[in-house]
Formats: C-alpha cells, sequence, structure tokens
C-alpha cells in the first residue's frame, strides 16, 4: 500500500498551481484598489435612484479647445472613465471649485497652475433628466463608498461607477472635488444627452494666478 503522507508528482503541482491562481488574484485586487466591501456592480449601478440636475456649471480648457468635447478624457482617461472609452466633460457648479480642479492638475504634472496657463472659463446651462448623484448617503451605503473612496487616487473603483453609468443610458454623474473639500463635480456624457446642447458661453480667460479665484 503506498504512503499515504507522500504526495504524488500530479498532487504537489495541483497544490503549486492552486497557490499561485491565489497570489495571482490577491495582486489583481490589490492593483486594482477595490476592496471587498465595494459594492460595485452593474446590477447595483442599474438600482440606484435616478435624479433631474439643473443649474449653472464651469470649465476651464486650454485656449481654442472645443467646449463641446470630451475626447481629451476619452483618450486620456478620468475620474468616471477609462481611457478610451467615451467622452466625458467634467464641469464643477462653481468657479472655486474649477479654480482648485486646475491647481491639483498643475501639481499632479508638476508644472503648477501657471504651467498650465492661459485657461479659458466656460459656463454651461445644464438641464438633467437622468443623474446618479454620488454624494447622497443612501447611494454611498449601497456602493460602500465614502467621500474618501469617491476621491481617491486609484480611479478604479469610479471609473467602474462611470462605465456602468454610462452604458446604462445615465447622462451624468454627481460626485465630490477630489481638489475642493466643499465643492462637487458633475461628469456629463455628451453621448447620452439625447440631442441636449449644453449652451456652452466664454465667461473669462485665465492668464494669471491673481486672476484665478481661490477658496
Amino acid at each position: 500500500m503506498a504512503n499515504s503522507a507522500v504526495s504524488s508528482p500530479v498532487s504537489r503541482h495541483w497544490r503549486k498551481a492552486s497557490r499561485l491562481r491565489r497570489f495571482t488574484h490577491r495582486t489583481i485586487a490589490m492593483r486594482q484598489h477595490i476592496p471587498p466591501s465595494h459594492n460595485i456592480t452593474p446590477q447595483v449601478i442599474a438600482s440606484l435612484p435616478r435624479i433631474s440636475y439643473r443649474g449653472y456649471a464651469f470649465r476651464h480648457l486650454p485656449p481654442h479647445f472645443d467646449p463641446r468635447s470630451g475626447e481629451g478624457a476619452k483618450k486620456q482617461g478620468g475620474r468616471f472613465n477609462s481611457p478610451g472609452s467615451f467622452a466625458t466633460l467634467y464641469l464643477a457648479p462653481t468657479l472655486i471649485t474649477i479654480a482648485a480642479e486646475l491647481f491639483r492638475l498643475g501639481e499632479l504634472h508638476f508644472v503648477g497652475a501657471e504651467g498650465l496657463l492661459p485657461r479659458d472659463v466656460y459656463m454651461y446651462s445644464l438641464d438633467l433628466h437622468d443623474v446618479i448623484d454620488l454624494t447622497d448617503p443612501e447611494n454611498e451605503k449601497m456602493l460602500g463608498l465614502d467621500r474618501t473612496g469617491l476621491t481617491d487616487n486609484s480611479r478604479c473603483a469610479t471609473q467602474s461607477i462611470g462605465n456602468s453609468a454610462f452604458s446604462l443610458g445615465a447622462q451624468a454623474v454627481v460626485s465630490y472635488s477630489a481638489a475642493y473639500r466643499e465643492g462637487i463635480i458633475i461628469a456629463v456624457f455628451p453621448e447620452n444627452l439625447r440631442g441636449w446642447d449644453l449652451q456652452p458661453e466664454l465667461i473669462d480667460t485665465w492668464t494669471a494666478i491673481i486672476e484665478i479665484p481661490r477658496g
């Protein structure tokens, strides 16, 4: 009779492969930075209530850029869209918030806000009827994400939310600003606007730091 304490080459290979699979899964999970407590699935996103959003919003752009275009975010990716996915306009309801986002962008690119000037400032007229509000406490509970998770430097969780929201036909996602504690941002998906024109209007051009509002 074979000694049961001695494992066969096949069983040793199976155990080694099993350990490798577990290590690989753990590594992928760590790289994605999505803790198990998060409940980000298309089904959960689909169950979130939709709201209407009406009002003005603002955006800063390099001169001569098309204010209706979100192709830059589509190419490079953003907080709520993966690189190469779909066009997204990142707006905010206050000038102070987009100014804070500009300073943060300058820091991320190691050039400071000065290195990004001049910037054209546009005002948009929003009349949206299919919006997901991630600042709603009930929605935060359903997703297992709070302000910290929604503004984290790792964008895997928020990009998953945005990708699902876009696929489900949502027109926009409202969330917290990562640059300004009191601010919110509005990620608008132009392809889901069903022909609605946001009516962008050039209202200012920032050419020097002193011209940029600060909170």
